[in-house]
């Protein structure tokens, strides 16, 4: 993803689009309506919530994805990418403090 909004970032032809990247995941209620299927519940307005964190350059972690094993393998050894803490509440969930971690190129 960084590559990506490094790319849309200097690319003419995007006008120097800024994609903003937030990343959760936790269980979700999925129901099918009009041949679709659409997810629901807290987890899924975390994740847009998310989003609405990053700068456009950085990728907005969730607590529970940066501690997944296979994630924190990854960033211990990406030596090119600096990850700091972030702490903030996010609308909607009655000022609940929320731990995330921005991930950026180093």
């Amino acid at each position: 993803m960084l590559r990506v909004q490094r790319e849309l970032a200097a690319s003419p032809e995007t006008g120097g689009l800024q994609l903003k990247v937030g990343m959760h995941y936790e269980p979700c209620i999925a129901v099918s309506l009009n041949d679709r299927v659409d997810y629901l519940g807290s987890t899924v307005k975390l994740a847009s919530l998310l989003e609405h964190v990053s700068k456009g350059a950085d990728l907005v972690l969730s607590s529970i994805v940066r501690e997944g094993p296979e994630v924190a393998q990854f960033l211990t050894g990406a030596n090119h990418l600096w990850v700091e803490p972030l702490e903030t509440e996010l609308k909607g969930f009655d000022q609940a403090r929320f731990s995330l971690w921005r991930v950026v190129p180093s």
